[in-house]
């Protein structure tokens, strides 16, 4: 009962940063969803998935410009981050009116890219606030579960066509709101004579810990070390999920299966699951649950190009949709040592 106090302490606590995160997955992934519903209209389905992943690959500028940023010009953070969020809202406004092949692809792009910075900064302030906490993996399972919730009953529940396209809208403004709220919100507790205290209890001082680094040959050695681990892990496991994905987007541009429909569930389930295993004994089961949920991963895949090399896609979603949280988890785990 004293964890379960604990932890909800700690989620209250740090209630805006899991809403940011939410916000970025719901955002990120009807942004996906958009975009590949309107390439339909311009390419075959089989073709999808080619620009698709050109686009989503986009975001990766987004994730490094906010932390070179944040680092080489502290200064140009404010700018930046409006001129971002002006910028994701037209190109999302673009893709839902463009009547061009072109102007489709050239707002994805600028929607990702914009998206990546978003990301970025979101991971940064759930690391920052739950890094030195016992609950990190649970509050990015709650995070990943209410935008994946959203998402869903987005989809399920409003009409198709404007409705849909107006709470992406909001949301994506909600997310930049909160964005700047959250910076607001850290440079006035900076200045509070209490700061220290709250550094200690709940958020990590990237700071103190960058000086460590570079003081310290066995902390700067080991920390790089990380870096290359935490690299290689990941790119392996997005390999597996790059896969998956263009394997379930040529099925839903196809028409075969719907990425928005029930089996989406499956991720809030298991999302909130993950966080709690991985959160068990101070993580030290996260290794193991990491290698089930990289070998179930492939075993989707194989139920998809299986089953008379049409592939089971339904239950490779199902599958899938019950261990993907599992591969997303790295990126906060990550954060806490890779990200300011």
């Amino acid at each position: 009962m004293r964890d379960l106090g604990d932890t909800t302490a700690y989620l209250r606590r740090g209630m805006r940063e899991i809403l940011c995160l939410a916000l970025f997955f719901f955002t990120f992934l009807a942004c996906e969803y958009l975009f590949d519903a309107r390439m339909v209209e311009f390419v075959p389905s089989s073709e999808v998935v080619i620009y698709e992943s050109i686009v989503v690959g986009a975001s990766v500028i987004g994730f490094f410009v906010r932390p070179f940023l944040y680092y080489r010009c502290p200064q140009t953070i404010d700018a930046t981050s409006d001129i971002t969020g002006v910028l994701l809202v037209s190109a999302l406004l673009l893709m839902i009116m463009a009547v061009r092949f072109e102007v489709v692809i050239a707002g994805g792009l600028v929607a990702c890219c914009a998206l990546g910075y978003c990301g970025s900064t979101a991971h940064a302030n759930l690391a920052r606030r739950f890094g030195q906490t016992p609950c990190l993996a649970r509050a990015a399972a709650v995070s990943y579960a209410v935008g994946i919730l959203v998402q869903v009953l987005n989809h399920m529940v409003m009409p198709a066509g404007i409705p849909q396209q107006s709470v992406l809208i909001a949301c994506a403004i909600a997310l930049v709101g909160l964005l700047h709220g959250a910076r607001r919100a850290k440079l006035r507790d900076e200045s509070a004579p209490e700061f220290e205290v709250e550094i200690a209890e709940l958020s990590v001082d990237a700071s103190e810990r960058g000086a460590r680094w570079h003081d310290d040959p066995e902390a700067k050695a080991a920390f790089q070390g990380a870096v290359v681990r935490l690299t290689v892990a990941t790119a392996c496991l997005t390999g597996v999920f790059a896969a998956l994905n263009a394997g379930l987007t040529t099925s839903h541009a196809a028409g075969a299966i719907d990425l928005g429909d029930w089996p989406r569930l499956l991720l809030v389930v298991s999302a909130l699951a993950a966080g709690v295993l991985y959160d068990l004994r101070g993580r030290s089961y996260m290794n193991i649950i990491m290698t089930c949920a990289a070998m179930l991963s492939t075993l989707s895949f194989f139920v998809l190009i299986t089953d008379g090399n049409g592939g089971n896609t339904l239950a490779a979603t199902i599958i899938f949709g019950s261990v993907r949280p599992g591969l997303t988890y790295m990126c906060p785990h990550g954060a806490i040592s890779l990200t300011p």
